[in-house]
């Protein structure tokens, strides 16, 4: 146990862990935060071999809610709101209880260890995380969520879940006003946005994590079912490719829209987000079915415009068929075969929405017009106008008339590298180069320049 003043706590969400320990022995995170103290806070004890073996002082929150009683207690309904998988899926006093007793927990833990840093190796994703960081902020404790700025190749932290970058320069530098507009180049040109190269971090045998899940069951957790759907559907993915298959065959009869030629004269474009996701449950639950959204607009666009719908292609056969038929039936609506090009539609259409996806960061790098409903850390630029809920139609009208001009898109593009870093976050199970070198030493610089930047 180090004798530093300082505490850092790490919450350790699904294979985070081999991250945290590298971030443990670089040197420059050590000297940054004078050899601190160091605890982890997990969702479950999945990965607690790791921790024992490390000797790190680990806190469980699955342990805190195992007995489940009281039938109303106080909640923050948004917060549970957010949640993709598993509590969500629960009776809604569960839900409640869960939140009140996880809440509690984590707040004594921060606060007896006398914690002073709380850092994610990725954004947040759930109730559990944005409990940790809001119960850091009320303990005056230095937060460190990064955000990834996706297409964009930088990363930048934030103090809570929501994707809000905080522009302390306000003047780009002609570096970031060059590789801005190089992005801007490559997007026009070859109408798509590059792919981060994966490298998968190889897991251990599936018998073996079976054995160790039933022996977590045995000793310490209750079997959770929506949690325990997603990890068959992760594991044995062959069986599910044909339900797949299947339920792409049943739907296909409710694209309208099937090629180029058959676009209306005006249109809406609402690229469908993938659902349940972190982009869409974190910064806007309200949006979580994307049906509101449709409403919401084809209820208040010009009546000579049609929304034209498409479906995210990594969607097309996990969402029910039962999704396209009701939208098909809805009027003003169409669907767009999923195979057309994502920017040969913006570029048709007059306005592109979405709840949080980037599509509507791509519309306007090629000069569209666009609207995201969640937060995001582009809509600063892209929302020109406030989105007047009881107004929409006047919103609407505002946004099909905008303008938008090169320099806007340059120092818009140039002023997010410049306030962001280098560093690459996300899943360390899907991508190991997150825990290489380069990218550790990238993440403690992301550091250095919010603690420099802000004071903190």
């Amino acid at each position: 146990m180090s004798n530093s003043k300082n505490t850092v706590c790490f919450f350790s969400f699904g294979y985070s862990h081999p991250f945290y320990e590298r971030l443990i022995q670089n040197q420059e995170f050590n000297d940054l935060l004078e050899s601190p103290n160091f605890i982890f806070i997990a969702p479950n004890r999945t990965h607690q071999s790791f921790f024992d073996k490390n000797k790190f002082e680990t806190f469980y929150l699955s342990d805190s809610i195992t007995k489940l009683k009281n039938k109303f207690t106080k909640s923050n309904n948004l917060s549970i709101g957010t949640q993709k998988k598993s509590i969500i899926n629960l009776p809604a006093w569960k839900q409640e209880s869960i939140y009140f007793q996880m809440n509690q927990f984590i707040h004594s833990t921060l606060s007896s260890k006398k914690v002073t840093h709380l850092i994610l190796s990725q954004p947040i994703e759930g109730l559990a995380g944005i409990l940790l960081a809001e119960n850091a902020r009320k303990l005056n404790i230095k937060r460190f969520v990064p955000h990834s700025c996706r297409f964009l190749n930088h990363s930048f932290f934030s103090e809570n879940q929501y994707e809000e970058i905080t522009f302390y320069k306000k003047e780009a530098s002609t570096k970031s006003k060059l590789k801005a507009n190089q992005i801007i180049e490559d997007i026009r040109i070859s109408k798509k946005v590059q792919k981060y190269p994966y490298k998968s971090l190889i897991k251990q045998p599936l018998i073996i994590r079976v054995f160790a899940y039933v022996k977590r069951i045995i000793l310490f957790e209750k079997i959770d079912i929506p949690r325990l759907k997603v990890s068959l559907e992760n594991n044995l993915s062959f069986l599910y490719k044909f339900k797949y298959f299947i339920k792409r065959l049943r739907s296909k009869k409710y694209f309208d829209i099937k090629s180029m030629d058959q676009l209306p004269d005006k249109f809406i474009f609402f690229p469908l987000q993938y659902t349940p996701e972190s982009s869409i449950n974190i910064p806007n639950p309200f949006f979580v079915d994307q049906k509101r959204l449709i409403d919401l607009v084809r209820f208040n666009m010009p009546d000579d415009y049609l929304l034209l719908l498409k479906e995210n292609p990594s969607m097309f056969g996990r969402r029910e068929p039962n999704f396209y038929k009701q939208t098909s039936r809805k009027s003003g609506v169409r669907l767009v075969n999923s195979n057309l090009n994502t920017f040969d539609l913006m570029s048709k259409a007059d306005l592109v929405v979405s709840v949080s996806g980037t599509a509507c960061l791509e519309a306007f790098i090629i000069r569209k017009p666009s609207i995201v409903f969640g937060k995001t850390f582009f809509d600063p630029f892209i929302n020109l106008f406030d989105v007047d809920f009881n107004n929409l139609k006047q919103t609407i009208d505002k946004y099909l008339n905008r303008k938008i001009d090169d320099k806007e898109i340059e120092e818009a593009v140039a002023l997010i590298l410049e306030n962001s870093a280098k560093f690459k976050c996300g899943a360390v199970d899907t991508d190991a180069q997150l825990i290489s070198d380069k990218n550790v030493n990238a993440f403690v610089d992301g550091m250095k320049n919010q603690i420099i930047n802000y004071r903190i």
